[in-house]
């Protein structure tokens, strides 16, 4: 467990010192990073703790080479959400990632990639058909290379104070929110958010991608 407090609207990465030494110490005794890792992805839901998590990981690897993505790095972010084709892109995108992988990890052998989102959000996010023989040439590589999937989770109590964001106060974000709660056909966010989570857990089991599931309080990260 995770026994200190972020003080609200610390986003986007934004997380204070006090908070971080706190969280790299209980991650250090939490997080099992295999030796020969070169690939560790974050998955979960809006508000479990990933940016937290991805600094952490970052800390605990301070000796090795580093390369973190964000999830607006990788087109995931929420503002990405809307645009027409944007699952194309994503597609695309991991396709090189991979690539960019498998080059970098065999000329530089202390290289580990950090990615905040991946493969499970472009399943999560797509609102439209996609390219399954591609999606699934994606996984059989990434099942190759040394890859390490972590998940924060949240409890279905969490989940609804969490996923709220109260820290946000723009409109975009809200209209976003209620945008994703219709579309799908919920009549709450904390049903919807329960909903994600448990898919990311069946297909965290369904793909066959070594994986850690991580519970982090909401208290500590609000």
């Amino acid at each position: 467990m995770i026994g200190a407090k972020q003080s609200r609207g610390s986003r986007d990465g934004h997380i204070s010192t006090s908070h971080f030494k706190t969280c790299h110490e209980v991650y250090m005794s939490q997080v099992s990073i295999p030796v020969q890792t070169k690939i560790i992805i974050i998955e979960g839901i809006a508000g479990s703790g990933k940016n937290t998590l991805q600094k952490s990981i970052a800390g605990i690897l301070k000796s090795k080479a580093v390369c973190s993505f964000s999830e607006e790095e990788l087109l995931f972010g929420w503002k990405h959400f809307w645009i027409p084709a944007i699952g194309t892109l994503r597609l695309e995108l991991m396709e090189s990632m991979i690539e960019y992988v498998e080059k970098t990890i065999y000329e530089h052998t202390d290289s580990v990639f950090v990615f905040n989102r991946f493969h499970i959000s472009f399943l999560l996010f797509n609102t439209v058909p996609h390219d399954r023989q591609r999606y699934d040439a994606l996984l059989s590589r990434l099942r190759t290379l040394p890859t390490m999937i972590f998940v924060p989770t949240l409890s279905e109590v969490e989940i609804g104070e969490r996923t709220q964001h109260r820290e946000r106060k723009d409109v975009v974000w809200k209209q976003h929110q209620k945008k994703r709660m219709y579309t799908g056909g919920f009549d709450s966010l904390t049903s919807m958010y329960d909903a994600e989570q448990a898919q990311i857990k069946k297909l965290l089991q369904e793909q066959n991608i070594p994986y850690q599931l991580v519970h982090v309080e909401a208290d500590t990260i609000q």
